[in-house]
């Protein structure tokens, strides 16, 4: 089962997730395709362009566990058991 994505999110080499604009889930906002993150490696701030295809919210894709960001790295969930099971 692949967690969301939230707020604050950690990526794989160092960086999280700054800009998440779906409604909370257990208190922090989900983060959708074409929200944001700081990467430290690639030194910038770069769009989510990964999501789940079949998980929407507000009309954009849901980002999950292992999705990108334009930079290239992965963004890892804090919620393992959220999520869809795909």
């Amino acid at each position: 089962m692949k967690g969301v994505i939230r707020l604050n999110d950690p990526l794989e080499n160092g960086g999280y997730v700054n800009k998440a604009s779906g409604s909370k889930f257990m208190g922090i906002p989900v983060a959708l395709q074409g929200d944001t993150v700081v990467c430290i490696p690639h030194k910038g701030i770069f769009p989510i362009l990964d999501f789940e295809p079949d998980w929407t919210m507000d009309g954009k894709g849901v980002v999950v566990d292992g999705c990108r960001a334009a930079c290239g790295c992965a963004i890892k969930t804090t919620l393992p058991t959220a999520g869809t099971s795909k």
